[in-house]
């Protein structure tokens, strides 16, 4: 007959891990500013919050008034509508459709229409996206 008993080093690691004490070190002695040269749109942590509510997708196709957006939330291609309103933003400074090119990442302000469902852009912003002033 075998009893079944738990090691105590399997105890002792579950231990370990369950309570955290085991954190990533370079989280934790992170004393400067992380270098903000890197990544097409900047710094995650001061860029994100001011992109909340903006579409993500990579541009697919391109027409006088609509862009195709792929690799979006909704997990298939998205045509986004544009009209005289829309605004574009190409490195944080105004810019034109023209330099949107296939194959950008962007990020789109848009308006839903409620009953046929069409989005429309308000901003498209491309580019590299500039730190917000604190």
């Amino acid at each position: 007959m075998h009893s079944h008993r738990i090691h105590p080093i399997a105890i002792f690691l579950s231990a370990i891990l369950l309570s955290g004490v085991v954190s990533p070190p370079a989280a934790a002695q992170l004393t400067e500013s992380p270098d903000q040269s890197h990544g097409r749109f900047g710094d995650p942590m001061t860029v994100a919050p001011n992109l909340q509510g903006y579409l993500y997708g990579v541009v697919k196709g391109k027409t006088a008034d609509s862009l195709t957006l792929d690799k979006t939330k909704f997990g298939v291609e998205k045509e986004i509508k544009l009209d005289k309103k829309t605004k574009y933003v190409r490195d944080g400074k105004p810019g034109r459709l023209a330099e949107i090119q296939v194959g950008d990442p962007v990020y789109v302000a848009v308006k839903t229409d409620k009953k046929s469902g069409d989005m429309t852009a308000k901003k498209i912003l491309s580019g590299i996206l500039p730190a917000p002033a604190h």
